[in-house]
């Protein structure tokens, strides 16, 4: 079901902050073992940065996000994300370790 304003097509996915191109996307299903599980975090850390991205975005755009319920959003979008990407580094950095 579509929703209003979120028409999005697979040629523009790719124009959004963060997503996978098609190759990246490739090579995660090709890949096993300790070289997916690189791929799959450097890809969700890249992902979510897209969603810094937007979030940027909304708060650099005079007038918008103004609303409390999408501020508080965006807000929490935003701490949960660089959390959630902190916690892939650490787990991207024990991975390469653990290949020394």
């Amino acid at each position: 079901m579509a929703m209003p304003g979120m028409d999005i097509s697979h040629e523009s996915m790719h124009l959004m902050p963060g997503m996978l191109t098609p190759e990246q996307m490739d090579a995660l299903r090709k890949a096993k073992g300790a070289e997916f599980d690189h791929l799959f975090l450097t890809g969700m850390i890249q992902h979510h940065g897209g969603a810094l991205t937007m979030v940027k975005d909304l708060f650099d755009t005079a007038g918008a996000g103004q609303d409390a319920e999408l501020f508080n959003f965006a807000t929490d979008v935003d701490s949960g994300q660089r959390a959630e990407i902190r916690i892939m580094q650490t787990m991207l950095e024990k991975t390469l370790e653990e290949k020394r």
